[in-house]
Formats: C-alpha cells, sequence, structure tokens
C-alpha cells in the first residue's frame, strides 16, 4: 500500500538454458492497482552463461473484437513502412472489417523517435471509449512488427515490438539485428 494506493505485484523467474548454448534468466514483475486502468509489465534478461549469447524478445500484442473495429483509431509515430519483401506500405495504420478471405500482413514500420506510444482507441465502445497503449524505449525494443489477420472469425490486430523482427534467427543474425548480451549483462 502506497499513498492509500493498493496494489497487485505478481513477479516470477525462469531459467533458458542448454548445456551447449545460451544460459539466460527472464525476470517478470506484472503491477496494476486494484481498481486502476493500467498494467505495468517489467521484464529484465540476463545472461548468467559464461559466453556472449544472442537474444530474441518479440512481445506478441494481440487485439481483436470488440476493440477491433474499422472505425479504430490506430496512433503508430510513423510515417512509412514496408513489408517482409520491402516495399512500401502506405496504408498501413488503417484497419478494414472482417473479411472472407484475407491473407495475414506482415509489415515494418519505421520509427525514429527514442519514446514509443503506440495506441489503439475505439470511440464507439462505452460511453468514453474503450482503448489500450503500450509504451517502451526504441533503444529495449528497436522493431515494430504489425501483424495484421482481418479474416471473419479471426480478426486480429497485432503490435508486436522486440529486440527483432520476426523472420527467424538465422536471418536477424545475417542482417545484424540480432541483440547479444554478454556474460552477466542484462537487458
Amino acid at each position: 500500500v502506497e499513498d492509500d494506493t493498493v496494489k497487485m505485484v505478481v513477479s516470477g523467474k525462469c531459467n533458458m538454458v542448454s548445456a551447449t548454448c545460451e544460459n539466460l534468466i527472464f525476470e517478470r514483475e506484472i503491477v496494476s492497482e486494484i481498481g486502476g486502468t493500467k498494467l505495468i509489465i517489467n521484464d529484465k534478461i540476463t545472461n548468467i552463461g559464461y559466453k556472449r549469447t544472442p537474444m530474441f524478445l518479440l512481445y506478441h500484442c494481440n487485439f481483436g473484437f470488440p476493440l477491433l473495429s474499422e472505425e479504430i483509431c490506430l496512433s503508430i509515430p510513423a510515417d512509412d513502412a514496408v513489408d517482409l519483401k520491402g516495399n512500401h506500405i502506405s496504408d498501413f495504420k488503417k484497419v478494414k472489417d472482417p473479411q472472407d478471405s484475407f491473407n495475414e500482413e506482415v509489415i515494418y514500420p519505421v520509427i525514429n523517435k527514442d519514446s514509443i506510444e503506440l495506441t489503439l482507441f475505439n470511440p464507439e465502445l462505452t460511453d468514453k471509449g474503450l482503448g489500450v497503449y503500450l509504451r517502451y524505449k526504441k533503444f529495449q525494443l528497436p522493431y515494430l512488427t504489425i501483424w495484421k489477420f482481418y479474416q471473419k472469425r479471426s480478426y486480429v490486430l497485432g503490435l508486436e515490438p522486440g529486440t527483432c523482427r520476426v523472420e527467424g534467427r538465422k536471418i536477424e543474425k545475417e542482417n545484424g539485428r540480432a541483440v547479444f548480451l554478454n556474460k552477466d549483462e542484462s537487458i
């Protein structure tokens, strides 16, 4: 209890270890005020092994019905984006209604800010609207993947900040996008 505010805190640790590869400790703390509207997630990953090791982290923040609709306001601090093949995508902030047939889209916005806030807001839900936001620092999560799957019965928009893109470990290493942690280093 701080200043008459009651908080719920849940925390845990997980070890990702292999005899010939990584030895990482993943620590997570989730904090929320009882009756509040925020959920804060604090993560820390530490290399407790004896060698420099790659570390890949991607937060899959997927949103669907009823929050997701064509009326939603999607705010991303980027003016440009590319798809998996490097093609320019101009309407990457547009949300479509569910469709009978939809091929998933993977999009990488070009964000040139140090502090990033992503916002989804649906003004039609409740009398004040309903929304979510994600806030993070670019130096911690330098890449954002937008995953769109606007298929009926599987209507989803993913906002996925990470230390890498979603093209696989081998490609991330080859393109210099892999994050490495030295012995006893944390992120």
